[in-house]
């Protein structure tokens, strides 16, 4: 059955969660490998700024794969997740045994409940505020939340912001027809018969495909470094998403992501 078409990011992962026992299916990506870089990467990039006795935010936490690398630096690490279908099934399969990990449901613009942790000393929010269904006023009203949650000299981590419209051209709607087109015409065959073989693969068993809107927050550099200006943060380092080789603002980047830290000055 759960082939569904879903509205948004949040939907998507809670109608995930609802189906499926693959926690890795949260992430948003096919590839294992994929997600261990870029925890890999993000961990590298965090660890000179982080002390055991901090609080960390992880907000849209995935399968928890961040959330687990960064409690081996911190003796709380929170774990956020939209909905009570994602956090049961993190519980059930990835943190268990994690004994300074807390779950928190929450979203980028209300973490009322992962607060009662108390103050994030840390956010990290990777592969986010892109989501299917967030705005430039979603990123402002996320920027603004984990500013009034942070105290001055606190880290915010924004991992994985696209450069460009990643879903330009995408015209398809929910049409899995017209998906598989656009596929063969832009991805090549080997793209067309891997999802061909997923959609099969949900329609019998518990794996969920699903099929979303084309539209997604994007932002240049200098857009972000504004907007986290205007809620009291000062970039402190960026890098490309993909290698984590080093970005110098302003950069000539026009595709890709970038990962951005800033620490909060007031």
């Amino acid at each position: 059955m759960p082939v569904v078409i879903i509205n948004g990011s949040a939907e998507k992962y809670q109608t995930i969660a609802k189906y499926s026992t693959d926690p890795h299916q949260l992430t948003g990506r096919t590839s294992k490998t994929v997600t261990e870089q870029r925890v890999s990467y993000v961990c590298s990039n965090l660890k000179p700024y982080i002390t055991i006795d901090d609080t960390i935010f992880d907000v849209g936490c995935g399968d928890g794969s961040f959330t687990i690398a960064l409690s081996q630096f911190s003796s709380k690490v929170v774990a956020i997740c939209p909905s009570a279908e994602e956090l049961d099934l993190l519980q059930n399969t990835v943190f268990c045994d994690k004994l300074n990990v807390k779950l928190a449901q929450g979203l980028t613009d209300n973490l009322l409940e992962p607060m009662s942790f108390g103050p994030p000393n840390i956010i990290l929010c990777n592969n986010v505020l892109h989501g299917n269904g967030f705005t430039e006023q979603s990123a402002l009203d996320a920027l603004a939340h984990f500013s009034s949650s942070q105290q001055v000299g606190a880290i915010l981590y924004l991992g994985e912001i696209p450069v460009n419209n990643e879903f330009e051209g995408r015209n398809y709607g929910h049409s899995f027809a017209k998906y598989l087109f656009w596929l063969a015409t832009n991805r090549g065959l080997r793209a067309t018969l891997k999802n061909l073989v997923q959609y099969a693969f949900a329609s019998t068993t518990n794996r969920v495909y699903t099929l979303q809107n084309e539209d997604s927050f994007w932002a240049l550099p200098e857009t972000i470094v504004n907007f986290a200006s205007q809620y009291g943060y000062e970039l402190l380092s960026a890098w490309n998403s993909g290698n984590n080789a080093q970005v110098t603002l302003p950069t000539d980047l026009t595709r890709g992501r970038i990962d951005y830290l800033f620490r909060k000055q007031r």
